[in-house]
């Protein structure tokens, strides 16, 4: 490519300087291309349960886009608690009872159209989590399985 020659040819600290503004553009399209939206959602589910992912998610969305969270709170049923002795309310959302085979399509569906309406700016630092906790899902998968071919296989 073009802008690799150029690149290549460019003093280390001035290349080091120019990918400095570009490096979140750069890193989301890797990641993009690496890895699935949905299958990073999924594994995150799988790893979480019923129990964390909603808390979760809605803890996620709310720290990067506060204005989309309540196109994703649909899909999540609160539940109040009081906390006794000291008259306060504890808030959780859980994940609905009776859920068909398309809820989880559905709410990953909205989840990865609310990401790609984002820039690269503003969806690097959720992605990057995500690609954290897969990798570190995976990387837990992997040292499990290898234990268990090591232990039973011979």
């Amino acid at each position: 490519m073009q802008t690799e020659w150029l690149t290549n040819r460019l003093p280390v600290d001035i290349t080091r300087y120019i990918y400095s503004f570009i490096y979140r553009d750069v890193m989301v399209s890797i990641w993009r291309d690496k890895y699935s939206m949905h299958d990073l959602l999924q594994n995150i589910y799988d790893d979480q349960g019923d129990e964390y992912f909603p808390e979760l998610m809605i803890d996620a969305f709310e720290q990067h886009f506060p204005d989309d969270v309540p196109r994703i709170m649909c899909y999540f049923r609160l539940e109040r608690e009081r906390v006794k002795g000291t008259g306060r309310w504890l808030k959780t959302y859980v994940m609905p009872q009776q859920k068909d085979a398309s809820y989880y399509e559905e709410l990953f569906d909205t989840m990865v159209t609310i990401m790609d309406e984002k820039t690269a700016n503003e969806i690097y630092s959720l992605m990057a989590g995500f690609v954290i906790m897969n990798n570190r899902i995976m990387d837990s998968y992997y040292n499990a399985y290898d234990e268990f071919a090591y232990n039973y296989a011979y």
